[in-house]
């Protein structure tokens, strides 16, 4: 096939048939070389250790707020608002869900952003819709299984693609730990600063 190709443009280039005869007989050394390199490249490159997911570290809470549950680690995407946050979509980090709100802290996978951090948040009462999504994001190295949109009263929306590494048990937990806490016992703990009991 290559010497097909290699005749076609000698021929349309006119280039001379002692010229031609010498390409017949370089390229395929030239190609055995870089098959062998290239070789050599994958053998190394299954030994390197896997690549290690940022840390995720709590973000600062207001008095009286306290975490409730795990946080699911995850990616935020852009929500097609093109606001002036959309140039550091996708990010990477992690939702995280208190008595009081529901929040997303991580930083942009853009290596020209990532010294930024990307917070997004609102309380749950102001939470009016919340669906799954399927979420294929065209130049992400993730593998991505699920997907959640998060729509709030406030003009909010978090759009995120959970982790391979978030199983659906614990997804379903966490939504369901949303719906328990978006409705409390008493009105007054609607509020972030009304005295509470910690979660269990």
């Amino acid at each position: 096939m290559v010497s097909r190709f290699v005749d076609k443009v000698c021929t349309e280039g006119g280039v001379t048939a002692e010229h031609v005869r010498c390409l017949h007989q370089m390229i395929p050394g030239v190609v055995h070389m870089h098959l062998e390199t290239l070789d050599a490249v994958a053998r190394e490159s299954r030994r390197l250790p896997p690549v290690q997911k940022p840390r995720i570290a709590w973000p600062a809470l207001v008095s009286g707020e306290a975490g409730a549950g795990t946080a699911l680690r995850a990616l935020l995407l852009a929500d097609g608002r093109g606001s002036a946050l959309s140039q550091l979509l996708p990010a990477e980090g992690a939702l995280f869900l208190t008595n009081y709100r529901l929040l997303f802290k991580g930083v942009p996978l853009d290596p020209y952003a990532c010294e930024a951090t990307v917070v997004r948040s609102f309380p749950l009462s102001a939470l009016t819709r919340e669906k799954g999504v399927r979420a294929a994001h065209a130049h992400l190295e993730h593998t991505l299984h699920d997907g959640l949109q998060l729509r709030a009263a406030t003009f909010q929306l978090i759009k995120v693609a959970l982790d391979e590494e978030v199983s659906s048990e614990q997804a379903e937990a966490f939504r369901k730990a949303v719906a328990r806490l978006r409705h409390p016992p008493h009105p007054l703990l609607h509020f972030a600063l009304a005295p509470r009991a910690p979660p269990p």
